[in-house]
């Protein structure tokens, strides 16, 4: 009787524990803001030509064009090694978290059907088995993204893995002011980057050193991709 009644106690526990732990995830998934793909920033690299405050050229020593290489996203916003490297390590979690992490209720689910499965009387393995059954039932349970979301994400992740071995070479490459590091590298394939591909843009010296300085260019918020 005591063993009985010891089984129906630890079952009514966990019980209250997944039923609690599933309103959770549902007020919370309610209260997420859905995912805008459309922020999500995609990095390329971008020539800057320099010139003086009329327009004109600025020339090295040598008679060649003064330039810097920045990265840019796809709205033309220049940013800083530090702005990049937090932006798409915020953006890199978000996808993860969208095409299938493990959440709460896996957590939950697993965790019931395993302790459901020893107060049955079944051994470990048995109940491993059952634990496994219910993580996958309370994952769905706690899922708050379509299909959809999943499908970009995961083609989103093969963008990212692309975008980060170009992020690591311009890092080697060049400065923070995004100035060559060896003035006599072949820009045009570095380790197989072309970083001189696209249209280049021209700005006077002195507005490329405020953007330098500026809280746009070093910015480093990553709200718009956490949840």
């Amino acid at each position: 009787m005591k063993r009985l009644f010891k089984k129906s106690v630890s079952l009514a526990l966990l019980l209250m524990l997944s039923v609690n732990a599933f309103s959770q995830e549902a007020t919370d998934s309610t209260e997420k803001k859905k995912f805008d793909w459309k922020t999500v920033p995609v990095f390329s690299t971008q020539v800057v030509n320099l010139t003086d405050d009329e327009g004109n050229p600025l020339l090295n020593e040598d008679g060649t064009q003064q330039f810097r290489v920045f990265l840019v996203d796809q709205f033309g916003n220049r940013r800083s090694k530090e702005s990049v490297n937090a932006q798409h390590k915020a953006v890199k979690k978000a996808i993860a978290h969208i095409a299938g992490k493990t959440t709460l209720g896996t957590v939950i689910g697993g965790g019931l059907a395993f302790g459901m499965a020893k107060l049955e009387g079944k051994s470990t393995k048995e109940a491993l088995v059952h634990g496994a059954v219910g993580g996958v039932v309370g994952g769905l349970a706690g899922y708050s993204f379509t299909d959809e979301d999943r499908k970009i994400a995961k083609a989103q992740k093969e963008s990212l893995k692309e975008q980060e071995k170009m992020i690591k070479e311009y890092s080697k490459t060049f400065t923070d002011e995004g100035i060559p590091v060896d003035a006599k590298a072949d820009l045009t394939n570095v380790n197989g980057f072309d970083f001189t591909k696209g249209e280049p843009v021209s700005l006077a010296a002195n507005d490329v050193k405020k953007e330098l300085d500026s809280e746009a260019f070093n910015n480093t918020d990553t709200s718009a991709w956490e949840f």
